[in-house]
């Protein structure tokens, strides 16, 4: 069979890549996420939880920025 690809070799390895991202999530992500959680630190400073929102309202183009350019 000339035409046949060899695919075990290349579905090990996306199955041992797939373990070992999963592996350092596990294992240094979430801990990391605990440990600040708990000491009361945030990763990304300056979001109030008490806003409703942060969007900003656009302002309304005229139509003629519209159009199309000839």
């Amino acid at each position: 069979m000339a035409g046949k690809k060899n695919t075990s070799s290349t579905d090990a390895g996306a199955g041992v890549g797939r373990g070992l991202l999963a592996a350092s999530y596990w294992l240094a992500v979430v801990p990391a996420g605990r440990l600040l959680r708990g000491l009361g630190r945030r990763l990304i400073p300056g979001i109030d939880p008490s806003a409703g929102s942060y969007r900003v309202p656009s302002v309304p183009r005229p139509p003629r920025d519209m159009e199309k350019p000839c």
